[in-house]
């Protein structure tokens, strides 16, 4: 069975920008995606753009959406 990983939900900013650069994101690429998705819920901070360049641009789970005019 998968061990139980930290629960990123309760990590300030800082301790999550802290396990995103120092977890193995090969080993735990699961949590590395659980900490992504923690930064991106607070899009008024200024971790969301770092979110969005780490996913890649265009990416389809940076969840934009860009439209024609």
């Amino acid at each position: 069975w998968m061990e139980a990983g930290p629960d990123y939900s309760k990590y300030s900013r800082s301790q999550l920008l802290d396990a995103y650069r120092n977890i193995d994101k090969t080993k735990y690429p699961e949590r590395t995606q659980i900490i992504l998705d923690e930064l991106e819920k607070r899009p008024s901070e200024p971790y969301a753009d770092f979110v969005q360049q780490e996913r890649g641009a265009g990416s389809v789970a940076s969840g934009q959406v860009i439209e024609s005019p």
